[in-house]
């Protein structure tokens, strides 16, 4: 337990849409995923920027799945994004946005 006056400082804030994960790179890189679930939805991994903007991760394709494409080469539904000690993205996609189907897929950026 701290005990010391250590205040949490906030980085990044989205009232628009549900964030479910963050991630820090070595390098002060800081990413953050949002699932495809009912209600607003824009990009499924973001990069965010040091003026607290955000860039689609890697790019704007991964990020333009719609209802009937293949999920093999575009972000789903993801759940979780996580930076290993190599310095590595880690994202955790079921590419399904129902839960009648899963097909998990993981991908090391």
């Amino acid at each position: 337990m701290s005990t010391g006056n250590n205040q949490l400082e906030e980085v990044f804030s989205d009232d628009t849409y549900q964030l479910t994960g963050v991630a820090v790179s070595k390098d002060g890189r800081l990413f953050s995923c949002y699932p495809l679930w009912p209600g607003p939805h824009q990009y499924s991994v973001v990069e965010i920027l040091p003026d607290n903007g955000v860039k689609p991760y890697p790019d704007e394709l991964w990020n333009s799945w719609q209802e009937g494409d293949n999920g093999k080469n575009k972000w789903v539904c993801v759940q979780a994004v996580y930076v290993d000690q190599e310095n590595n993205l880690w994202v955790v996609d079921p590419a399904c946005r129902t839960w009648n189907r899963f097909m998990t897929l993981v991908l090391n950026w």
